[in-house]
């Protein structure tokens, strides 16, 4: 098309709309409310969301720490501040009952419950001579890890496997098992 034609055609009424500002869309405007601009910005703004990064880290860090002091697995402290914070149990008191319950326990043939003892008596007796530190809460891996460089390792470990075995793993213990795991926990107790 020549650009008479296309100027003619701009001319005529039909097409005024195109170049007529009355025809063109106008932008609404929209208009919020000033209370909610500044909230708008404030939710938008990376510091809020480094503020509540920062505040997710600490309340996970608590739970943490708060988790390995209630197990007593002081990662981070040395072991001289890892002792102080133990709650000590006096130990002297129970051994004199223990032989006791112990006795009493063999007489109603509650084997479970002799064995226990029997662990408990042979920790008692290695808290006494200094080899181990006891507290009523430790695990006996924990317990193990003490008494690693001892030359009687090998026969504590398997008097803690016999105990887990029957306190925890509901091995049945009859008479004459328990006789041979007495005689076990006799002889490791007379060897320390």
């Amino acid at each position: 098309m020549p650009v008479k034609q296309v100027d003619s055609l701009k001319a005529l009424k039909e097409f005024s709309y195109a170049n007529d500002p009355a025809y063109w869309p106008k932008k609404v405007e929209v208009k919020k409310e000033e209370n909610l601009d500044w909230l708008e910005s404030f939710l938008k703004s990376g510091w809020l969301k480094l503020f509540f990064y920062v505040l997710l880290i600490l309340f996970l860090g608590f739970i943490l720490y708060r988790i390995l002091s209630e197990r007593n697995l002081l990662l981070f402290t040395k072991k001289s501040k890892a002792r102080k914070k133990t709650v000590r149990t006096p130990a002297g008191d129970l051994e004199p009952d223990l032989d006791q319950l112990l006795s009493s326990a063999e007489a109603m043939k509650d084997f479970h419950e002799s064995v226990r003892l029997q662990y408990l008596k042979t920790l008692l007796l290695l808290k006494r001579k200094g080899l181990l530190e006891y507290h009523p809460e430790w695990t006996n891996a924990r317990y193990l890890q003490q008494f690693r460089k001892h030359p009687n390792f090998e026969q504590f470990r398997q008097l803690s496997r016999i105990y887990e075995y029957v306190c925890y793993g509901g091995f049945p213990a009859d008479a004459a098992k328990y006789q041979l795991i007495k005689q076990e926990f006799s002889k490791f107790q007379q060897t320390v």
